[in-house]
Protein backbone atom coordinates (compact mmCIF):
# COMPACT_ATOMS: atom_id res chain seq x y z
CA UNK A 1 0.00 0.00 0.00
CA UNK A 2 1.50 3.31 -1.03
CA UNK A 3 0.73 6.63 0.67
CA UNK A 4 2.33 10.04 0.98
CA UNK A 5 4.00 10.55 4.35
CA UNK A 6 3.60 14.31 4.01
CA UNK A 7 -0.14 13.98 3.44
CA UNK A 8 -0.55 11.60 6.38
CA UNK A 9 1.27 14.16 8.55
CA UNK A 10 -0.94 16.96 7.19
CA UNK A 11 -4.06 14.92 7.93
CA UNK A 12 -2.78 13.93 11.38
CA UNK A 13 -2.95 10.18 10.74
CA UNK A 14 -0.49 7.29 10.95
CA UNK A 15 -0.17 4.10 8.92
CA UNK A 16 -2.36 1.29 10.25
CA UNK A 17 -0.87 -1.77 11.91
CA UNK A 18 -3.77 -4.20 11.48
CA UNK A 19 -7.09 -4.57 9.63
CA UNK A 20 -9.19 -2.79 12.28
CA UNK A 21 -6.84 0.20 12.37
CA UNK A 22 -6.84 0.21 8.55
CA UNK A 23 -10.64 0.49 8.51
CA UNK A 24 -10.48 3.14 11.23
CA UNK A 25 -7.96 5.12 9.17
CA UNK A 26 -10.28 4.86 6.17
CA UNK A 27 -13.13 6.23 8.26
CA UNK A 28 -10.95 9.10 9.49
CA UNK A 29 -9.84 10.01 5.97
CA UNK A 30 -13.44 9.92 4.77
CA UNK A 31 -14.33 12.35 7.55
CA UNK A 32 -11.61 14.69 6.29
CA UNK A 33 -13.04 14.63 2.76
CA UNK A 34 -10.27 12.39 1.40
CA UNK A 35 -11.02 9.27 -0.62
CA UNK A 36 -9.21 6.63 1.44
CA UNK A 37 -8.35 4.05 -1.25
CA UNK A 38 -7.60 4.57 -4.92
CA UNK A 39 -7.89 1.71 -7.35
CA UNK A 40 -7.16 2.52 -10.99
CA UNK A 41 -8.77 -0.56 -12.51
CA UNK A 42 -10.32 1.16 -15.51
CA UNK A 43 -9.31 1.43 -19.12
CA UNK A 44 -6.77 -1.23 -19.98
CA UNK A 45 -5.79 -1.89 -16.35
CA UNK A 46 -8.66 -3.92 -14.80
CA UNK A 47 -6.05 -6.44 -13.61
CA UNK A 48 -5.15 -3.97 -10.85
CA UNK A 49 -8.29 -5.01 -8.95
CA UNK A 50 -7.14 -8.64 -8.88
CA UNK A 51 -4.18 -7.52 -6.79
CA UNK A 52 -6.59 -6.80 -3.96
CA UNK A 53 -7.71 -10.40 -3.98
CA UNK A 54 -4.10 -11.58 -3.98
CA UNK A 55 -3.05 -9.26 -1.14
CA UNK A 56 -6.04 -10.16 1.01
CA UNK A 57 -5.89 -13.90 0.35
CA UNK A 58 -2.23 -14.01 1.32
CA UNK A 59 -3.00 -12.09 4.54
CA UNK A 60 -6.19 -13.96 5.42
CA UNK A 61 -5.24 -17.49 4.37
CA UNK A 62 -1.46 -17.44 4.02
CA UNK A 63 0.91 -17.68 1.09
CA UNK A 64 0.80 -21.47 0.94
CA UNK A 65 -2.99 -21.54 0.51
CA UNK A 66 -2.78 -18.76 -2.09
CA UNK A 67 -0.16 -20.65 -4.12
CA UNK A 68 -2.28 -23.81 -3.95
CA UNK A 69 -5.36 -21.88 -5.03
CA UNK A 70 -3.62 -20.37 -8.05
CA UNK A 71 -2.12 -23.74 -8.95
CA UNK A 72 -5.58 -25.35 -8.93
CA UNK A 73 -4.95 -27.47 -5.83
CA UNK A 74 -7.59 -25.49 -3.92
CA UNK A 75 -10.99 -24.42 -5.22
CA UNK A 76 -12.26 -20.89 -5.61
CA UNK A 77 -15.52 -21.93 -3.92
CA UNK A 78 -13.59 -22.94 -0.78
CA UNK A 79 -14.96 -21.26 2.38
CA UNK A 80 -11.50 -19.73 2.90
CA UNK A 81 -11.87 -17.86 -0.40
CA UNK A 82 -15.32 -16.69 0.62
CA UNK A 83 -13.77 -15.23 3.78
CA UNK A 84 -11.41 -13.16 1.59
CA UNK A 85 -14.37 -11.63 -0.22
CA UNK A 86 -16.12 -10.95 3.10
CA UNK A 87 -13.00 -9.12 4.30
CA UNK A 88 -12.77 -7.19 1.03
CA UNK A 89 -16.41 -6.16 1.38
CA UNK A 90 -15.54 -4.35 4.63
CA UNK A 91 -13.17 -2.06 2.70
CA UNK A 92 -15.36 -1.45 -0.36
CA UNK A 93 -17.11 1.66 1.02
CA UNK A 94 -13.71 3.36 1.19
CA UNK A 95 -12.67 2.82 -2.43
CA UNK A 96 -12.69 5.66 -4.93
CA UNK A 97 -16.10 5.40 -6.60
CA UNK A 98 -14.46 6.14 -9.96
CA UNK A 99 -11.77 3.51 -9.36
CA UNK A 100 -13.07 1.18 -12.04
CA UNK A 101 -13.34 4.03 -14.54
CA UNK A 102 -9.78 5.37 -14.37
CA UNK A 103 -6.50 3.67 -15.24
CA UNK A 104 -3.85 3.20 -12.56
CA UNK A 105 -1.87 6.11 -13.98
CA UNK A 106 -4.77 8.46 -13.13
CA UNK A 107 -5.19 6.86 -9.72
CA UNK A 108 -1.49 7.53 -9.14
CA UNK A 109 -2.01 11.19 -9.99
CA UNK A 110 -4.81 11.37 -7.44
CA UNK A 111 -2.51 9.90 -4.78
CA UNK A 112 0.33 12.29 -5.61
CA UNK A 113 -2.05 15.26 -5.50
CA UNK A 114 -3.51 14.19 -2.14
CA UNK A 115 -7.05 13.50 -3.32
CA UNK A 116 -6.64 9.83 -2.43
CA UNK A 117 -5.05 8.61 0.79
CA UNK A 118 -3.63 5.24 -0.23
CA UNK A 119 -3.11 3.18 -3.36
CA UNK A 120 -2.43 -0.55 -3.49
CA UNK A 121 -0.17 -0.94 -6.50
CA UNK A 122 3.11 -2.52 -7.51
CA UNK A 123 6.54 -1.00 -7.13
CA UNK A 124 6.23 0.26 -10.71
CA UNK A 125 4.54 3.25 -9.06
CA UNK A 126 8.04 4.70 -8.74
CA UNK A 127 8.21 4.98 -12.53
CA UNK A 128 5.02 7.07 -12.54
CA UNK A 129 5.79 9.60 -9.82
CA UNK A 130 8.13 12.55 -9.82
CA UNK A 131 11.29 12.23 -7.74
CA UNK A 132 11.18 13.89 -4.31
CA UNK A 133 12.35 17.49 -4.27
CA UNK A 134 14.99 18.54 -1.76
CA UNK A 135 13.69 20.51 1.19
CA UNK A 136 14.50 24.23 0.97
Amino acid sequence: MFYRKSKFAEWGVTPPTDWRSFLSLCETLTGKGVTPIGLGAGGNTPWIASGWFDYLDIRVNGASFHRDLLAGRKRFDDPKVKSVFATWKEALPYFDPSGTAVAFQDATTSLVQGRTGMLPIGAFLADLTPPPRPMP
